[in-house]
């Protein structure tokens, strides 16, 4: 499906992130539930966090348009691999990195009201639903949201107990592809349209 999308959309920046972000995690996922990488949970659990952390803010900082907020995601984001890097060589040895993932669900949240910020300083001719970066923010949103408490809890209960929640997880990533598939369609549809900006409007913002 992916693939077949973006034979359609041809070679546009904006989409490319996210289709390497899909194959990618597709790649990933696939080769470790075959081999299991021969490599043990606590390497591939950071691994996969980082690829994560490393597409979804790839795909929030190529909308930003304000200088400021750029600089904070860069920022926050070096915060992010060495935390990563410490977390891996002196924090505890659990099969799941909770903390991790509970850092980068933050931080991704924190770029997503980025985004939408700006959107609501910036008139457009076209209303947000339009857009089709406002899905792929509402898919980030619900698949980091839906699963945010049964990550950052599942070192500290017993197996029995997650696997009573676990299947949530799967609900909020089918919904975030969903919304993922939907929004390459919108792009397809009117690339244009998805990300036209009014001409001739004074600039007023003091971030840039």
């Amino acid at each position: 499906m992916y693939l077949i999308l973006f034979r359609k959309i041809g070679k546009a920046t904006e989409i490319l992130t996210l289709v390497y972000y899909c194959i990618t995690i597709f790649i990933f996922l696939l080769f470790d539930n075959i081999v299991k990488w021969g490599l043990p949970p606590t390497f591939t659990f950071p691994l996969y966090t980082l690829l994560e952390y490393s597409f979804f803010t790839t795909l929030i900082f190529q909308q930003l348009k304000f200088k400021r907020l750029k600089l904070v995601v860069i920022l926050l984001s070096i915060c992010f691999l060495i935390f990563q890097v410490f977390n891996y060589f002196f924090g505890s040895r659990n099969n799941l990195d909770s903390i991790p993932i509970g850092f980068e669900t933050i931080l991704i949240f924190i770029f997503i009201f980025f985004f939408l910020y700006e959107q609501l300083r910036d008139v457009k001719d076209v209303p947000i639903y339009e857009n089709y970066f406002f899905w792929i923010v509402i898919g980030l949103f619900i698949y980091l949201g839906g699963s945010f408490f049964i990550y950052l809890l599942a070192d500290s209960i017993t197996t029995k107990e997650i696997a009573k929640y676990w299947f949530f997880t799967y609900i909020v990533e089918i919904i975030k592809n969903l919304l993922l598939v939907a929004s390459i369609f919108i792009y397809s549809r009117n690339p244009n349209k998805s990300s036209q900006t009014p001409q001739n409007l004074p600039n007023l913002d003091f971030m840039l």
